[in-house]
């Protein structure tokens, strides 16, 4: 439900949630449950531009996934933990966010569509650096995951942050191929409902 509400842009009522989840799930001793709640509050906070409060629910939920030694949480939590720090200007937790998770993923393993949000993180890393050919590599594979495993909404996100670094890049081609990544994630946004996710790159699209 939290996850619903975030999706639909809505969050105060995601944040209640997901607070009242932690306080039940804290007296049932259920912390695989807490976690999860803290990374869904992470992401509430994060898109809501709450950096004190993204970051110290995000090192709450990495604890207690590192504490269940949970390789899978660890890989979802660590892309935002880059992401928030990208955000806010802090390139070295960046860096290193990105690191761990990569260092996760062992060699010889199928870990399907999990590594394609490090990769979008550290697009998003090198596209703050101006490392604009880095940023794109990263994205195309980002991209290329998404597709082969078919991450619909994920492929959206990397869309949208794609076309990001292309508005920030500016070069001849970039101002068209963003237009184009984004007519696809607003389209994918729209059909799946994701209300929040289709306004804010909607709103991009529309500043093109």
């Amino acid at each position: 439900m939290g996850a619903y509400h975030l999706r639909q842009g809505r969050h105060d009522l995601a944040r209640g949630y997901l607070e009242s989840v932690i306080v039940a799930h804290e007296q049932r001793m259920n912390f695989a449950a807490v976690g999860g709640a803290w990374f869904q509050l992470a992401d509430v906070e994060f898109r809501a531009g709450n950096r004190i409060a993204a970051e110290s629910a995000l090192e709450k939920a990495l604890g207690i996934a590192r504490d269940g030694s949970n390789v899978l949480f660890q890989c979802w939590i660590l892309p935002l933990k880059a992401r928030c720090a990208v955000r806010f200007g802090d390139h070295p937790t960046a860096e290193r966010a990105v690191d761990e998770g990569f260092a996760l993923l062992t060699s010889g393993e199928d870990w399907r569509g999990l590594p394609a949000p490090l990769h979008v993180a550290r697009a998003m890393l090198a596209a703050s650096q101006r490392r604009w050919r880095d940023a794109e590599a990263d994205f195309d594979v980002a991209l290329a995951i998404d597709r082969r495993y078919g991450c619909v909404h994920a492929e959206a996100v990397t869309l949208m942050e794609y076309a990001r670094m292309q508005v920030a890049r500016a070069g001849p081609d970039d101002g068209a191929r963003a237009r184009e990544h984004l007519d696809r994630a607003v389209k994918i946004f729209k059909g799946t409902d994701a209300v929040g996710d289709f306004d804010e790159a909607n709103a991009l699209l529309g500043r093109l």
